[in-house]
């Protein structure tokens, strides 16, 4: 690793035990809020919506983790193709690329609406808490 990097993914590092930090801090409160409001339909909806983002944020998480796979096995096999001097070794390592290029292709069609759905959860359990903040 060259030193620019580590410098700068260990500001990375920081930055994100910085949010898990507040993320710990946060739970607790929110499970305080919803267990002291009287509004049972609001809480259960608070949940709903929490299970909700959870199994969303869980399905775009795989998808993301599967492109990522995708695109290292698709260069992979490109640079493959153009290093081997067999040709059928070549044409082998071009059609498999071509196969995670497809795949590659399908799972982005894939990740945009996960995303999105993830997006709108998570603005729904914010205007939720708003809610159980006012009562």
């Amino acid at each position: 690793m060259t030193a620019k990097h580590e410098s700068e993914m260990s500001q990375l590092y920081i930055r994100r035990n910085e949010i898990n930090a507040i993320r710990k801090r946060a739970s607790p409160a929110r499970m305080e809020l919803r267990n002291t409001r009287e509004d049972r339909e609001l809480v259960a909806e608070y949940d709903s919506v929490v299970d909700e983002l959870s199994a969303a944020d869980h399905t775009r998480a795989s998808l993301a983790e599967e492109m990522d796979k995708r695109e290292g096995w698709m260069r992979q096999d490109q640079e493959k193709a153009e290093a081997t001097p067999f040709k059928n070794e070549a044409n082998r390592s071009t059609e498999q690329a071509k196969t995670h290029e497809a795949i590659l292709t399908d799972l982005r069609a894939k990740f945009e609406p996960a995303d999105a759905a993830v997006n709108a959860l998570q603005e729904r359990l914010s205007e939720i808490e708003d809610r159980l903040l006012e009562l």
